[in-house]
C-alpha cells in the first residue's frame, strides 16, 4: 500500500492560517503617520514567518510585506481625507477613519484648517494697514483655496478694532473696510467659522 504524505496547509488552504489586523491607533489623526500590523499563526497557534501578505485599503492595494520569525508584518499609513476607510488582509478586517484639523493654507498673514466639513480661516495682518471706507481686497488674489470657501460672504468685526469689518467672499478672496466714515490705520485681526 502507498502511503503519501501531503502538507496539512496544502489540504487545509486558506483555513490553515488566521489573520489578525490591529492598529497602532483607532482614532488616527488626519495626515499623520500610524502603523496598521498583522499577525499571521497557523491552525496549531504557531506564528507563521517568511509569508508574503498584501494589506488592501478601499480594495487597492497599499503594498505586501513578509511576516516575521514571531508572524508580524506592519504598515505605515497616513489618511488624508475624513471617510470612513477597510483595511484587509485576507479574511481579517479593520475599519478606521481619521479626524482633526488639516491645514490647507499656512502663510504669513493666512491660516486655513478644515475638518470633514468644517472650516477655519484666520487673518493677520501684524503692521498697521490702511482701512478704506468701503470693501477693499487685500492684494495677492484669493486666500481660500477652490473647495474650502464659503457658498456666501462671510463678515466679521476685527478683534484688533471692532470699528473694520472683514469679509471672506465666495470666490475666496479677502477684503477690509472702515466703519467709521473715515479711513482707519490699524493692525487686523479675524477669525472665521463656516461649513462646505
Amino acid at each position: 500500500m502507498s502511503r503519501f504524505t501531503v502538507p496539512i496547509a496544502d489540504i487545509l488552504g486558506t483555513a490553515f492560517y488566521h489573520y489578525e489586523l490591529t492598529s497602532s491607533t483607532y482614532n488616527p489623526t488626519i495626515d499623520t503617520s500610524f502603523t496598521i500590523t498583522c499577525k499571521v499563526t497557523n491552525s496549531f497557534g504557531n506564528n507563521v514567518s517568511g509569508k508574503s501578505i498584501t494589506l488592501y485599503k478601499d480594495g487597492t492595494s497599499v503594498s505586501s510585506a513578509t511576516t516575521n520569525s514571531s508572524g508580524v508584518a506592519t504598515w505605515t499609513v497616513t489618511l488624508t481625507d475624513w471617510d470612513n476607510h477597510h483595511f484587509k488582509v485576507e479574511n481579517a478586517s479593520l475599519e478606521l477613519k481619521a479626524d482633526g484639523w488639516k491645514t490647507v493654507v499656512n502663510e504669513t498673514n493666512y491660516l486655513c484648517q478644515v475638518n470633514g466639513k468644517n472650516v477655519f480661516f484666520y487673518v493677520k495682518i501684524g503692521s498697521s494697514l490702511s482701512h478704506p471706507t468701503s470693501f477693499t481686497a487685500f492684494g495677492g488674489g484669493a486666500k481660500v483655496p477652490s473647495g474650502y470657501r464659503p457658498s456666501a460672504s462671510v463678515t466679521e468685526n476685527a478683534y484688533s478694532n471692532y470699528n473694520i469689518l472683514v469679509s471672506v467672499k465666495a470666490d475666496g478672496t479677502v477684503e477690509r473696510r472702515s466703519m467709521t466714515g473715515s479711513s482707519i490705520t490699524s493692525t487686523l485681526y479675524a477669525t472665521f467659522y463656516w461649513t462646505i
